[in-house]
């Protein structure tokens, strides 16, 4: 679904580029304000289908297998979105619920998992979860009533599916 909204915004960009280079030579505007515009609209395609490549790096059979592997709760809430998270580890993925975002990251592309302390102010969550993989590093806020201990156990249970 993002990537075919990305691709309807990249094509009415570039109908536009061509508008503006249309309407530019017609009415004999500068061609400084032109180019610029016409590189702004590059720079935005560029940013745009970046986004949607790595949003959809997982491919359908994994994102299928790892949804098999979920229980049913989980399947419901995570479309649905959940505010606070919710990590759930399957037997070949990490499920990560929080805000609304389903992000499921293989076992075996986990390169890091820590729980790091925050000191920041009445806003700020007391600690969160930092998990490193191959291509990105992903911070998962933790509520206050969550204990340490839960977490430890599930990267412990983490490190022996990926052994």
């Amino acid at each position: 679904m993002i990537r075919y909204m990305c691709l309807a915004v990249i094509f009415i960009m570039i109908i536009l580029a061509g508008l503006i280079g249309i309407l530019s030579i017609k009415y004999h505007s500068d061609t400084g304000i032109t180019l610029l515009l016409f590189a702004g609209i590059c720079i935005l395609i560029g940013i745009i289908s970046q986004i949607a490549i790595q949003d959809n790096r997982i491919d359908q059979e994994s994102l299928q297998r790892a949804d098999s592997e979920l229980p049913d709760s989980l399947k419901f809430t995570g479309r649905k979105g959940l505010i606070g998270p919710v990590c759930y580890v399957t037997e070949h993925f990490l499920v990560i619920i929080q805000g609304g975002f389903l992000r499921i990251l293989p076992i075996k592309d986990i390169l890091s998992m820590e729980i790091k302390k925050t000191q920041g102010g009445y806003y700020f969550r007391r600690c969160f979860l930092e998990i490193t993989t191959n291509e990105k590093t992903y911070q998962i806020g933790l509520a206050e009533s969550m204990p340490d201990t839960e977490m430890k156990n599930m990267i412990a249970q983490i490190w022996k599916k990926k052994e």
